[in-house]
């Protein structure tokens, strides 16, 4: 069983190997759907992707769709600049990945000071 660490400061607990959503784009359906299912079963419970990941978020979806969501850390990525861009690719994320919430969300290509400086503004009506 893989070991389990807390993640950051954060209540989630997950696998210090976590599956990573970017490779199965590039596999059938078929493929995809059994190496997450396989994954899992190997005790990993930290699944990553991204609304960009081509089909990955479905394939995930699928795969835990029979499983307790509480047993599954899902974390997904958005490349929008701006708060209706975040929320539409959220609705999206939520939709394909077959479930009510998102572990952890991020902003996805945020690669510069100034692209940090102009999301964060355009997104300032999401801070709590």
């Amino acid at each position: 069983m893989p070991e389990r660490v807390r993640f950051g400061s954060t209540h989630l607990v997950v696998t210090r190997l976590a599956f990573g959503g970017i490779p199965i784009q590039r596999v059938s359906r078929q493929d995809g759907i059994r190496l997450i299912k396989d994954s899992l079963q190997l005790g990993i419970n930290f699944i990553d992707t991204a609304h960009g990941y081509g089909h990955s978020e479905e394939l995930i979806g699928e795969a835990i769709r029979t499983l307790p969501r509480d047993s599954i850390v899902i974390a997904t990525k958005s490349p929008a600049a701006d708060r209706k861009g975040l929320l539409a690719d959220l609705d999206e994320s939520l939709r394909r990945l077959r479930t009510d919430h998102i572990d952890l969300y991020q902003l996805h290509g945020v690669s510069s000071k100034e692209r940090m400086a102009a999301v964060l503004v355009q997104t300032a009506p999401l801070k709590a």
